[in-house]
Protein backbone atom coordinates (compact mmCIF):
# COMPACT_ATOMS: atom_id res chain seq x y z
CA UNK A 1 0.00 0.00 0.00
CA UNK A 2 2.94 2.35 0.68
CA UNK A 3 4.31 1.55 -2.78
CA UNK A 4 0.88 2.19 -4.29
CA UNK A 5 0.73 5.53 -2.48
CA UNK A 6 4.13 6.52 -3.84
CA UNK A 7 2.96 5.61 -7.37
CA UNK A 8 -0.23 7.66 -7.06
CA UNK A 9 -2.48 4.60 -7.25
CA UNK A 10 -6.16 5.21 -6.45
CA UNK A 11 -7.28 1.60 -5.95
CA UNK A 12 -5.03 -1.35 -5.10
CA UNK A 13 -6.43 -4.83 -5.78
CA UNK A 14 -5.30 -8.18 -4.42
CA UNK A 15 -6.63 -11.57 -5.52
CA UNK A 16 -9.44 -13.82 -4.37
CA UNK A 17 -9.10 -15.30 -0.84
CA UNK A 18 -5.96 -13.21 -0.34
CA UNK A 19 -6.26 -12.91 3.43
CA UNK A 20 -6.30 -16.59 4.43
CA UNK A 21 -5.48 -18.41 1.21
CA UNK A 22 -7.74 -20.34 -1.14
CA UNK A 23 -7.01 -23.72 0.46
CA UNK A 24 -7.19 -22.46 4.03
CA UNK A 25 -10.44 -24.28 4.79
CA UNK A 26 -10.65 -27.88 6.03
CA UNK A 27 -14.34 -28.33 5.05
CA UNK A 28 -15.08 -29.22 8.67
CA UNK A 29 -17.43 -26.47 9.73
CA UNK A 30 -16.34 -26.18 13.38
CA UNK A 31 -12.72 -25.71 12.26
CA UNK A 32 -13.53 -23.43 9.35
CA UNK A 33 -15.70 -21.09 11.39
CA UNK A 34 -12.53 -20.29 13.34
CA UNK A 35 -10.53 -19.70 10.15
CA UNK A 36 -13.10 -17.41 8.53
CA UNK A 37 -13.21 -13.89 9.97
CA UNK A 38 -15.94 -11.37 10.56
CA UNK A 39 -15.93 -8.20 8.50
CA UNK A 40 -15.09 -6.19 11.63
CA UNK A 41 -12.16 -8.43 12.64
CA UNK A 42 -9.15 -6.61 14.11
CA UNK A 43 -6.96 -7.48 11.12
CA UNK A 44 -9.48 -6.05 8.68
CA UNK A 45 -9.81 -2.92 10.83
CA UNK A 46 -6.04 -2.58 10.59
CA UNK A 47 -6.31 -2.62 6.79
CA UNK A 48 -9.04 0.02 6.98
CA UNK A 49 -6.69 2.18 9.02
CA UNK A 50 -3.99 1.81 6.35
CA UNK A 51 -6.48 3.10 3.78
CA UNK A 52 -7.09 6.19 5.91
CA UNK A 53 -3.42 6.78 6.72
CA UNK A 54 -2.15 6.30 3.17
CA UNK A 55 -5.12 7.56 1.19
CA UNK A 56 -5.27 4.40 -0.94
CA UNK A 57 -8.43 2.39 -1.64
CA UNK A 58 -7.97 -1.36 -1.17
CA UNK A 59 -9.64 -4.56 -2.39
CA UNK A 60 -8.85 -8.07 -1.15
CA UNK A 61 -10.47 -11.49 -0.96
CA UNK A 62 -11.11 -13.33 2.27
CA UNK A 63 -13.06 -16.16 3.83
CA UNK A 64 -15.84 -14.35 5.63
CA UNK A 65 -17.76 -15.50 8.70
CA UNK A 66 -21.24 -14.07 9.02
CA UNK A 67 -23.93 -15.42 11.35
CA UNK A 68 -22.11 -18.77 11.60
CA UNK A 69 -22.00 -19.06 7.84
CA UNK A 70 -18.92 -18.93 5.59
CA UNK A 71 -18.63 -16.99 2.32
CA UNK A 72 -15.84 -16.47 -0.20
CA UNK A 73 -15.97 -12.67 -0.16
CA UNK A 74 -14.22 -9.66 -1.63
CA UNK A 75 -14.07 -6.49 0.44
CA UNK A 76 -13.23 -3.05 -0.96
CA UNK A 77 -12.54 0.06 1.12
CA UNK A 78 -12.19 3.58 -0.26
CA UNK A 79 -9.26 5.86 0.59
CA UNK A 80 -11.00 6.85 3.84
CA UNK A 81 -11.55 3.27 4.96
CA UNK A 82 -15.25 3.35 4.07
CA UNK A 83 -16.71 0.09 2.77
CA UNK A 84 -17.59 0.25 -0.92
CA UNK A 85 -18.67 -3.36 -1.32
CA UNK A 86 -18.45 -6.67 0.50
CA UNK A 87 -19.12 -8.98 -2.42
CA UNK A 88 -19.90 -12.63 -1.73
CA UNK A 89 -19.01 -14.97 -4.56
CA UNK A 90 -22.09 -16.30 -6.37
CA UNK A 91 -20.59 -19.23 -8.29
CA UNK A 92 -20.00 -22.39 -6.25
CA UNK A 93 -16.54 -23.32 -7.55
CA UNK A 94 -14.79 -22.05 -4.41
CA UNK A 95 -16.08 -24.89 -2.22
CA UNK A 96 -16.21 -28.66 -2.16
CA UNK A 97 -19.46 -29.94 -3.72
CA UNK A 98 -20.65 -32.07 -0.81
CA UNK A 99 -20.31 -29.63 2.09
CA UNK A 100 -23.17 -28.35 4.22
CA UNK A 101 -24.63 -25.55 2.10
CA UNK A 102 -26.42 -24.14 5.13
CA UNK A 103 -22.95 -23.14 6.38
CA UNK A 104 -20.86 -22.75 3.21
CA UNK A 105 -22.87 -20.16 1.32
CA UNK A 106 -22.90 -18.18 -1.92
CA UNK A 107 -24.02 -14.60 -2.34
CA UNK A 108 -26.94 -13.44 -4.44
CA UNK A 109 -25.79 -10.36 -6.36
CA UNK A 110 -22.68 -8.87 -7.91
CA UNK A 111 -20.72 -6.19 -6.08
CA UNK A 112 -21.88 -2.89 -7.58
CA UNK A 113 -20.54 0.43 -6.32
CA UNK A 114 -19.48 3.91 -7.37
CA UNK A 115 -16.11 5.45 -6.57
CA UNK A 116 -14.53 8.70 -7.74
CA UNK A 117 -17.36 9.18 -10.20
CA UNK A 118 -16.89 5.77 -11.85
CA UNK A 119 -19.32 2.86 -11.71
CA UNK A 120 -17.82 -0.55 -10.87
CA UNK A 121 -18.99 -4.15 -10.78
CA UNK A 122 -17.07 -6.86 -8.95
CA UNK A 123 -17.20 -10.64 -9.39
CA UNK A 124 -14.83 -13.47 -8.51
CA UNK A 125 -13.13 -16.12 -10.60
CA UNK A 126 -15.76 -18.44 -12.12
CA UNK A 127 -18.54 -15.86 -11.83
CA UNK A 128 -17.71 -14.30 -15.18
CA UNK A 129 -17.53 -17.62 -16.99
CA UNK A 130 -21.25 -18.03 -16.28
CA UNK A 131 -23.37 -16.36 -18.97
CA UNK A 132 -26.25 -15.98 -16.51
CA UNK A 133 -24.06 -13.98 -14.13
CA UNK A 134 -22.42 -11.98 -16.92
CA UNK A 135 -25.93 -10.89 -17.92
CA UNK A 136 -26.35 -9.42 -14.43
CA UNK A 137 -23.59 -6.84 -14.96
CA UNK A 138 -25.44 -3.51 -14.97
CA UNK A 139 -25.36 -1.74 -18.31
CA UNK A 140 -24.08 1.44 -16.67
CA UNK A 141 -20.95 -0.33 -15.38
CA UNK A 142 -17.76 1.41 -16.51
CA UNK A 143 -15.14 -0.90 -14.98
CA UNK A 144 -15.39 -4.58 -14.04
CA UNK A 145 -13.07 -5.96 -11.35
CA UNK A 146 -12.24 -9.66 -11.75
CA UNK A 147 -10.06 -10.98 -8.89
CA UNK A 148 -9.06 -14.65 -9.06
CA UNK A 149 -7.25 -17.43 -7.30
CA UNK A 150 -6.47 -19.42 -10.40
CA UNK A 151 -4.13 -22.40 -10.28
CA UNK A 152 -2.71 -23.50 -13.60
CA UNK A 153 0.23 -25.04 -15.36
CA UNK A 154 2.44 -22.18 -16.51
CA UNK A 155 2.89 -23.53 -20.03
CA UNK A 156 -0.85 -24.03 -20.45
CA UNK A 157 -1.54 -20.51 -19.17
CA UNK A 158 0.88 -18.98 -21.64
CA UNK A 159 -0.19 -21.12 -24.60
CA UNK A 160 -3.95 -21.21 -24.03
CA UNK A 161 -5.60 -19.85 -20.92
CA UNK A 162 -4.23 -16.31 -20.88
CA UNK A 163 -5.72 -15.65 -24.31
CA UNK A 164 -9.00 -17.27 -23.27
CA UNK A 165 -9.30 -15.07 -20.19
CA UNK A 166 -8.54 -11.94 -22.20
CA UNK A 167 -11.15 -12.82 -24.82
CA UNK A 168 -13.71 -13.61 -22.14
CA UNK A 169 -13.05 -10.23 -20.49
CA UNK A 170 -13.57 -8.50 -23.82
CA UNK A 171 -16.88 -10.35 -24.18
CA UNK A 172 -18.50 -8.91 -21.08
CA UNK A 173 -17.10 -5.38 -20.61
CA UNK A 174 -15.07 -2.67 -22.29
CA UNK A 175 -12.87 -2.17 -19.21
CA UNK A 176 -11.82 -5.13 -17.06
CA UNK A 177 -9.13 -5.44 -14.39
CA UNK A 178 -8.04 -9.07 -13.82
CA UNK A 179 -5.75 -9.94 -10.90
CA UNK A 180 -4.66 -13.39 -9.74
CA UNK A 181 -3.13 -14.27 -6.39
CA UNK A 182 0.42 -15.58 -6.07
CA UNK A 183 0.74 -18.60 -3.78
CA UNK A 184 3.36 -21.35 -3.70
CA UNK A 185 1.86 -23.59 -1.01
CA UNK A 186 2.11 -27.27 -1.81
CA UNK A 187 -1.05 -28.38 -3.58
CA UNK A 188 -2.26 -24.82 -4.11
CA UNK A 189 0.14 -23.14 -6.51
CA UNK A 190 -1.09 -19.93 -8.09
CA UNK A 191 1.38 -18.10 -10.31
CA UNK A 192 -0.23 -14.68 -10.27
CA UNK A 193 -0.60 -12.69 -13.44
CA UNK A 194 -2.67 -9.60 -14.05
CA UNK A 195 -4.04 -7.72 -17.02
CA UNK A 196 -6.40 -4.94 -17.94
CA UNK A 197 -8.64 -4.65 -20.96
CA UNK A 198 -9.24 -0.97 -21.73
CA UNK A 199 -11.77 0.14 -24.34
CA UNK A 200 -12.08 -3.45 -25.50
CA UNK A 201 -8.37 -4.07 -26.05
CA UNK A 202 -5.63 -5.65 -23.96
CA UNK A 203 -3.56 -2.70 -22.79
CA UNK A 204 -1.76 -3.82 -19.61
CA UNK A 205 -0.24 -7.19 -18.77
CA UNK A 206 1.89 -8.50 -15.91
CA UNK A 207 3.75 -11.79 -16.37
CA UNK A 208 3.07 -14.78 -14.15
CA UNK A 209 5.41 -15.23 -11.15
CA UNK A 210 6.03 -11.48 -11.23
CA UNK A 211 5.26 -9.97 -7.84
CA UNK A 212 4.54 -6.28 -7.85
CA UNK A 213 1.96 -3.72 -8.86
CA UNK A 214 0.60 -3.56 -12.38
CA UNK A 215 -0.44 0.07 -12.76
CA UNK A 216 -3.38 0.62 -15.10
CA UNK A 217 -5.07 3.86 -16.07
CA UNK A 218 -8.69 3.68 -17.16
Amino acid sequence: MKQAQSEGVDLLLFGESFLQGFDSLSWESEVDLQIAVYKDDALIQELQNYCRELGVALGFGYMERYQNKIYCSYLIFDCNGRELTNYRRISAGWRYPNVDTDIYKEGEQLGVFEYQGRKFTTGLCGDFWDDHLVAKIPTETEIVLWPNFRTFDKDVWIAEEFGEYVEQAKNFAANVCFVNSICYDEGSVAHGGAFAVVDGELKYHQNIDEAGILICEI
